[in-house]
């Protein structure tokens, strides 16, 4: 009786940290790693590196990640027919229709992640080039490029300490909400 009272404290002990192993936190949103993500984006459109990112550039750009999504949507679309069709006949008869897929949470993130990297690109898409433009010359430094998005990052992390928090990351999604519901 003692062996199975130690086993169960044994277990529950472990529990906590097989749940922090389980599931990931996720990245607490730096500055520093906007400022990155914005450089990362702008060095791959930033095709001659003169230091400016072009309308043509730009569009070339999201172009190509615009056809990459599309690639990737039709590659899930593929994927999801080939769960749903069970029998492998080609066709779904209603009954595999109804019955939900079976995939895994790691299957959604990885396809999440596909599509972030693809959506990436849009960073320059035409009306977000318009808006960086701050000039008005036809293209975009990287000071343009990071300006909003810096100044965003700053108008959210209200304790000033080069963090989103959640709790600052909550209060701005709710803001956001009530904005676009005309509060």
């Amino acid at each position: 009786m003692k062996k199975f009272a130690l086993a169960g404290i044994a277990i529950a002990a472990t529990l906590p940290a097989f749940a922090q192993q389980a599931a990931p936190a996720r990245p607490v949103p730096t500055r520093a790693a906007v400022q990155t993500s914005i450089q990362a984006e702008f060095a791959k459109v930033d095709v001659n590196k003169d230091g400016f990112v072009t309308e043509a550039e730009a569009k070339a750009a999201t172009d190509a990640a615009r056809a990459e999504f599309q690639a990737l949507r039709t590659e899930s679309r593929a994927e999801l027919f080939a769960k749903l069709d069970t029998n492998k006949d080609g066709s779904l008869s209603r009954s595999e229709f109804e019955k939900p897929p079976a995939a895994g949470k790691s299957d959604r993130r990885a396809q999440r992640q596909r599509r972030g990297s693809a959506m990436a690109g849009l960073m320059f898409a035409p009306t977000r080039f318009r808006a960086m433009d701050s000039n008005k010359d036809g293209k975009v430094s990287l000071a343009e490029a990071s300006a909003r998005a810096l100044a965003r990052f700053d108008r959210i992390d209200a304790d000033r300490d080069g963090t989103i928090s959640p709790t600052e990351g909550r209060s701005a999604r709710g803001a956001g909400r009530q904005q676009r519901r005309g509060s």
